[in-house]
């Protein structure tokens, strides 16, 4: 077992207290992104797409902790609602970016 001590682990720390909030956010902006930024010296992969606090858009594969983050919207979300059908199986990671769109 590895343990961080110092900036490290105060940054893998927030990755937990940041998704609740984050989410909190999407379903109060008019749209917003959720992205994947993963895989090294490759952009960021939009993952998950929301309109009015609503999932409209949803990779297949979505990692780990998206799942976790988003999962009661996903449940939300339309069988017959669009998907993004590029990429490969994704694994676990704590890495997020998100833009947003806050409503006037």
């Amino acid at each position: 077992m590895v343990l961080l001590a110092g900036p490290e682990q105060k940054i893998r720390d927030r990755y937990g207290r940041n998704g609740p909030i984050i989410r909190q956010a999407m379903l109060l902006c008019n749209q917003g992104h959720v992205f994947d930024n993963f895989r090294l010296n490759t952009p960021p992969e939009r993952i998950i797409g929301f309109t009015l606090g609503q999932v409209t858009c949803v990779k297949p594969e979505l990692p780990v902790w998206a799942i976790e983050i988003y999962q009661p919207d996903l449940l939300r979300q339309p069988c017959h609602g669009p998907t993004w059908k590029r990429g490969a199986a994704m694994t676990a990671t704590p890495l997020v970016v998100v833009t947003l769109k806050v409503r006037s």
